[in-house]
């Protein structure tokens, strides 16, 4: 009996071992398959791609009517605009172009006893218009011959010359030549002598100008020996012309509309500079064009040495070249648009008709800007300008001294936010210090 407990113990225990060994195999079979369930590959590629873009330009709104008057007001809105994602510094400079055509005399010409009369009429010759109507004291139905003949007396008709007691039967409102030549009309109210050339082949008459009576004596026609005068022509002059082209420069200040120095009438409720063709150097006779081009904002002189600002922009003058520049005073961001430069243009009231018969004027208007990088994020907003010195010369402006502190082989030159040059930390140095730059030789 004992033997068979022993036996059944024995068998027991084996049995017991080849569970416990069933079970160790389980357990590994499961954790094996656990592992498994973890077990995994991969792969991911993280690319990160970027462009800089580099694009500053003008953006303007400008939409001028035909043939505008003196006093007329045309919208011109000038500003820059940062198309790209890089932030930039942006300089405007401005330049006159102008084509003009005046009336000028021809070469003189004298008729009468002893002199010979006019064989040719000269090239480019001005004739009056005698279809266009024009109203006298109310009246209706004069041509600009008669306007010109009403009020005078006739006292010269071609080589005719006509005593006191002749006049008498001329009416010259109605007078209308017949022979070929030269007329004359004294004006005794003023003392003048008005008149024109007759070419009785063709009907036409032509504009003369310097009439002149010679007596040897007196201003007397009843005395004349001869008369001198000269053929109204015109002449074509522009600023590009070569080897001598005219000058339109513009005014050396920012006037504003309590301004009594300026050229002109000027505008009247804005800051304005001029640009001005004087072609005899003498302002106020007459001759003059002159165009307002109207600033935005309210300016101020900061110094001596030419520099005006505003809120928004900084102005130097040159005055070797009589040229503005003009500096943003803020970093102009990507995405963004600067406030307005220029706002508007006018040819000044006081231009006269004699000024011109015809000119175009064209404001040019040059853009230059360069990258800068953000350094740091203070009060100041402190940028690094990237100064590409092989092929521009930089320098910047010290508004309290007027001296110019070259920047050209400084690579390390830091603005603010409002344009001013300062240290990497933000302080400036010199109150409104702007950076400006031009181009160099190379």
């Amino acid at each position: 009996m004992s033997s068979t407990v022993t036996q059944r113990k024995k068998k027991t225990s084996r049995q017991k071992r080849a569970m416990v060994a069933s079970l160790v195999i389980a357990a590994v079979i499961a954790m094996g398959s656990t592992f498994a369930w973890f077990t995994s590959k991969d792969k991911v590629t993280n690319e990160l791609s970027a462009k800089s873009t580099y694009d500053v330009s003008i953006v303007e709104t400008y939409n001028p009517p035909t043939n505008p008057t003196p006093g007329t007001s045309i919208t011109k809105e000038v500003a820059a605009v940062n198309t790209g994602n890089t932030a930039a510094y942006v300089q405007v400079s401005l330049e006159n172009a102008l084509s003009v055509t005046n009336k000028v005399a021809s070469a003189s010409y004298m008729l009468g006893k002893d002199y010979t009369t006019v064989t040719t009429i000269p090239t480019g010759a001005l004739t009056i218009d005698i279809t266009q109507t024009v109203t006298i004291n109310g009246g209706t139905g004069y041509t600009a011959v008669q306007a010109l003949q009403a009020g005078g007396q006739l006292v010269y008709a071609a080589g005719t010359l006509y005593s006191t007691g002749d006049l008498n039967g001329v009416n010259s409102e109605t007078y209308t030549p017949s022979a070929s030549g030269l007329y004359v009309f004294y004006r005794n109210t003023d003392d003048t002598y008005v008149g024109y050339y007759y070419d009785s082949s063709t009907t036409t008459y032509y504009e003369v100008t310097n009439i002149e009576v010679g007596d040897g004596a007196s201003h007397d026609y009843t005395n004349a020996t001869y008369w001198k005068f000269s053929f109204v022509t015109t002449e074509t002059k522009s600023t590009s012309d070569t080897p001598s082209p005219i000058s339109m420069t513009f005014s050396s200040v920012i006037y504003s509309s309590t301004s009594t120095n300026q050229v002109g009438i000027g505008l009247s409720d804005s800051s304005y500079i001029q640009a001005i063709y004087d072609p005899d150097s003498s302002s106020g006779s007459g001759d003059e064009i002159i165009v307002d081009i109207a600033l935005a904002g309210t300016w101020k002189n900061v110094s001596s040495t030419n520099v005006w600002v505003s809120d928004d922009w900084a102005a130097v003058y040159v005055t070797a070249s009589k040229t503005w520049t003009f500096y943003y005073k803020h970093i102009l961001s990507a995405g963004t648009t600067s406030e307005d430069l220029v706002t508007s243009m006018m040819i000044d009231e006081s231009v006269t008709s004699s000024a011109y018969t015809e000119f175009t004027y064209d404001l040019n208007v040059s853009l230059e800007s360069v990258q800068v990088v953000g350094l740091e994020t203070s009060i100041n907003d402190v940028y690094l300008v990237e100064i590409p010195s092989s092929s521009i010369t930089w320098d910047y402006t010290t508004n309290s001294t007027g001296d110019n502190k070259s920047a050209a082989n400084n690579k390390t030159i830091y603005v603010n936010s409002e344009g001013q040059v300062c240290t990497s930390i933000g302080t400036v140095t010199e109150k409104n210090n702007l950076l400006s730059w031009t181009k160099s030789s190379k």
